[in-house]
């Protein structure tokens, strides 16, 4: 009979204290099993609060018990997600997020095999995500990281082979997807712009309005990142890796140069508020959004799909909407892009589309 888990077991290896004389010693201890001398070890970890006991022993047991091509019965799934979130995760722009849907696994799986991944048990882990108010793409998204952490496992060969995570959606279903947001037409953003009341949430929508980045890159971006010698702005911070949602250096137009140069405090992204960065556009945008008498499909992605529909309707050739998009075209690399930029007359449609 498989016994049950102990406190904050972590594989072979749980939390515990020592006992003294009828009472417990203050400092957590890692502890396991030795079946060689029949008895339970402990080692102290130096810490009397349980928190920081479990993340000690999960650093432990990450740094000194990987395995090397294991069978999946042998490997828990809890020792790959930490894996993944030490060695890759954590590192990413998109950190908070992966660490929230490998939470969602380690709260299922805890203390289970990847042997255990079976269809159906997957299928009773997408059931419970759902129960707790998770839709078909936060499900996929959830799925995808701890797909991830699988086929990592698999490339360092900490793992001899891994089973295949189902998704929630198809392919042609995630394509036919509605975006994020009721694309916003041009009377739209007017009513935005009229309304808006702070300086922050005007400098947000002029920023949307003429480079159509997402609502991420737009509150990332500093002025650092405004080359006034070339009239070029590169919405990728310095030191942030790009990824499949790329950000692209695009051409200034005329309409945002003088707000970009009048806003300009060094350290400080053009979109703050009373002298610091914000972490989310949500709240203004609500408050200007209601102002505005718009509907609540409106959200802050709405200015990037209404432009680039702008722009096809005003017949910007597609490669210019695409690379305004930060999609780049098939055979490109960011490094041809790094270049591009600087060429005369580079994306010369798509800004004269959006200073009209």
């Amino acid at each position: 009979r498989k016994a049950a888990p102990r406190l904050g077991q972590i594989g072979d290896y749980w939390l515990s204290k020592k006992p003294r004389k009828g009472r417990e010693d203050g400092q957590w201890c890692r502890t396991w099993y030795d079946p060689a001398k029949r008895q339970t070890c402990r080692v102290g970890l130096g810490t009397e609060d349980f928190r920081e006991a479990g993340q000690r022993l999960a650093a432990w047991v990450v740094e000194h018990e990987r395995s090397h091509l294991a069978a999946p019965e042998e490997v828990l799934i809890e020792i790959v997600l930490l894996n993944y979130w030490n060695d890759h995760a954590q590192h990413l722009p998109s950190a908070k997020t992966q660490k929230l849907c490998l939470s969602y696994w380690q709260e299922f799986w805890a203390t289970r095999t990847i042997a255990a991944l079976t269809p159906h048990e997957q299928r009773r882990f997408r059931e419970w995500l759902a129960q707790r108010g998770t839709g078909s793409s936060g499900i996929d998204r959830i799925l995808s990281v701890g797909r991830a952490a699988l086929n990592r496992a698999l490339k360092w060969q900490e793992v001899a082979s891994v089973p295949h995570i189902f998704g929630t959606l198809t392919a042609e279903a995630k394509r036919a997807r509605e975006p994020m947001g009721r694309p916003a037409s041009p009377k739209d953003i007017a009513q935005l712009l009229e309304v808006c009341r702070s300086r922050h949430m005007l400098m947000f929508v002029l920023i949307a309005t003429s480079t159509l980045a997402r609502p991420a890159a737009i509150l990332d971006l500093t002025p650092e990142q405004f080359d006034e010698a070339h009239n070029l702005l590169d919405l990728n911070p310095p030191g942030r890796a790009q990824n499949k949602k790329f950000r692209p250096t695009l051409p200034v137009a005329p309409s945002l140069a003088p707000w970009l140069r009048k806003t300009a405090q060094t350290g400080l992204p053009y979109v703050a508020y009373r002298g610091k960065p914000i972490s989310s556009i949500l709240h203004m945008w609500r408050l200007t959004r209601q102002a505005a008498g718009l509907d609540k499909k409106i959200t802050p992605y709405s200015i990037r799909h209404g432009m680039a529909r702008e722009m096809r309707k005003r017949h910007v050739p597609t490669e210019q909407i695409s690379l305004f998009l930060g999609h780049l075209p098939s055979g490109s690399n960011a490094t041809t892009s790094v270049y591009a930029p600087y060429e005369p007359g580079f994306l010369a449609d798509a800004v004269n589309a959006t200073s009209r």
